[in-house]
């Protein structure tokens, strides 16, 4: 009988445990669901945000103290792209990580896994940077997934513990990798769209630059024709006065052809003036943004550029003329010293001299969020949702009804 009972106990139990790892699984099943959907959706700039989201929920589903997604760059060098963290610890600054882990580095480069439940007693013996590195941080356990791209391990996804030692079960690590494994193809495919973007960019501008060359041309032939004919009756005109050979039917004839050849000219500039007074403000735009500008800074702004510069990612900094001059001549004073322009706080500093410059309000929510006009409208659909709502009860007549 009690031989029985055991047996029916133990049947409960494992039951209990199955049915909880079923739901465990079922919901990593739908976290990966989201976090795929989420990234295949984005694209550009914005992968990084969704990653930066992604790492907050696994903080939040697996009981994290922090979640870490980094890249290692073509010198053999970490670089952290995203980081996420629980309450009551920070993210890790994005930005090169500095610190020397020779072993740690060396162990994901060749594609080897690190799970440490215990820090820094499961470090090797060789692994002396990473154990100051633990008794300065604070570290108790660490996972780091190494994520192979292209041949190499392109980068690593790192979860840390403070408050307490944590295992790193086998089956945990496999599920961490997969996403991992679609952090790193999402960045992939941004860097490729980005590059691609680059490289449509220089074929646009190569292609530019051969239409005007070709244009300035055909240009100097239509304008230089006038000009000389100008020039020439002018000295044809000249030379006659100087000879006292002044006849008046001469005269009359040289200034008549002056003036047809002026008009000739002053047609050919008022035919080309609507296609570059039109297109320039844009063209202007795509030009300093293909040769690297991200920001100009002047007193004024037209309203055209300055909207075209903020769909295209151009700050568009105004500042008063006192301060373009201190800043103008504080570049010379120190050729080697950057210009930062802090778009959040909104202000330029260079050398010991800083100022504030203004920016319309939403290009500067744009700029900030790396929205274009579609997302900004987006950013208000709960808005948009509950006007048509409200809408919709105060003015039923509105809405047709469908039969």
């Amino acid at each position: 009988m009690h031989g029985t009972r055991a047996r029916r106990s133990s049947n409960v139990v494992t039951a209990s445990a199955a049915a909880a790892a079923l739901l465990e699984r079922l919901a990593f099943e739908r976290l990966l669901a989201e976090l795929s959907s989420r990234l295949a959706n984005v694209a550009g700039p914005a992968v990084f945000a969704e990653i930066q989201k992604a790492l907050q929920r696994l903080v939040e589903f697996f009981g994290y103290d922090r979640c870490t997604f980094s890249e290692f760059a073509a010198d053999g060098s970490l670089n952290i792209l995203c980081s996420a963290a629980a309450k009551g610890f920070e993210p890790h600054p994005t930005g090169p990580f500095n610190a020397q882990l020779t072993w740690s580095f060396d162990e994901l480069r060749a594609g080897r896994i690190i799970a440490l439940p215990e820090m820094p007693d499961g470090l090797p013996a060789q692994a002396v940077a990473e154990a100051e590195y633990c008794r300065r941080t604070g570290l108790r356990s660490h996972l780091s997934i190494p994520l192979r791209a292209g041949g190499r391990t392109a980068g690593v996804l790192s979860f840390a513990g403070f408050r307490r030692s944590r295992s790193w079960p086998a089956e945990v690590i496999i599920r961490l990798g997969i996403i991992g494994e679609m952090f790193i193809g999402a960045m992939r495919r941004a860097r490729v769209e980005e590059e691609a973007q680059q490289l449509r960019a220089r074929v646009w501008h190569a292609d530019r630059v051969s239409r005007v060359s070709a244009l300035s041309s055909a240009l100097a032939h239509e304008i230089n024709q006038p000009l000389c004919a100008i020039l020439s009756n002018a000295q044809a005109a000249l030379a006659n006065l100087d000879r006292g050979e002044v006849r008046p039917e001469e005269i009359r004839e040289i200034l008549q052809d002056v003036v047809r050849d002026d008009k000739r000219a002053a047609d050919t500039i008022r035919t080309i003036e609507p296609t570059f007074g039109y297109e320039g403000r844009e063209a202007a735009v795509y030009a300093l943004y293909d040769y690297g500008f991200r920001c100009v800074i002047a007193p004024s702004f037209g309203d055209i550029f300055a909207q075209n510069a903020a769909k295209n990612g151009l700050l568009t900094a105004v500042v008063t003329e006192t301060d373009i001059v201190e800043l103008a001549a504080a570049i010379p004073a120190s050729p080697a010293q950057q210009m930062n322009v802090d778009l959040e706080r909104q202000t330029i500093s260079c050398a010991n001299r800083s100022c504030a410059f203004t920016i319309d309000p939403i290009s500067r929510n744009q700029l900030l969020n790396g929205w274009d006009d579609i997302d900004l409208t987006d950013n208000y659909r709960e808005r948009i949702v509950a006007f048509k709502a409200k809408d919709k009860t105060a003015r039923p007549w509105v809405m047709p009804k469908i039969s």
